[in-house]
């Protein structure tokens, strides 16, 4: 039985997951194109949670269906690894 990728419509097989090889996150932030947008969100940038100029990690703001919206810049901010960690943490009612 075979399941539509969300990124591009390819069948996969059920059980693979949403996406085929070609638009796995993880193939696309072992990219260039996501090197180069990661740089440029924490060149000369802070915490946007915190305000720590430590070293910073690169938050998706949104992800649709587990994809990332590849190519979206206005998504992405600077976290420290603190506040990143702290954003992906399951919500206590």
């Amino acid at each position: 039985m075979k399941t539509p990728c969300i990124g591009c419509g390819t069948l996969i097989p059920v059980g693979q997951g949403g996406s085929c090889r070609s638009c796995s996150p993880r193939r696309y932030r072992s990219s260039r194109a996501w090197t180069d947008r990661s740089r440029a969100v924490r060149a000369g940038a802070r915490c946007a949670v915190c305000g720590s100029d430590g070293p910073l990690e690169v938050h998706h703001m949104t992800q649709l269906a587990g994809q990332l919206r590849q190519g979206v810049q206005g998504e992405l901010v600077p976290l420290c690894r603190p506040c990143h960690r702290a954003e992906h943490a399951p919500r206590r009612s």
